[in-house]
């Protein structure tokens, strides 16, 4: 990362609740994977994106094929 800036696109929060937990469930999935840390960070953006959008902790949490598609999209 070395100090550079990464834009990320808004998105309409309804709530934070959960938002840590689930950035940092992501940024360990990506690390025990064996991706670096942008793509392990990129992860972990997208998924507290998607739950901040729903009401509850656990509303917004990508599913798995959410999560294998993401990844697919980031691998292009």
């Amino acid at each position: 990362m070395n100090g550079e800036e990464i834009r990320m696109p808004f998105s309409s929060t309804v709530q934070v609740f959960g938002l840590g937990q689930c950035s940092l469930d992501y940024i360990i999935y990506g690390l025990l994977q064996g991706w670096n840390e942008e793509k392990s960070l990129d992860l972990a953006a997208w998924s507290a994106a998607r739950v901040s959008t729903r009401m509850g902790g656990r509303a917004g949490i990508p599913s798995l094929d959410d999560l294998r598609k993401r990844c697919r999209k980031t691998e292009q």
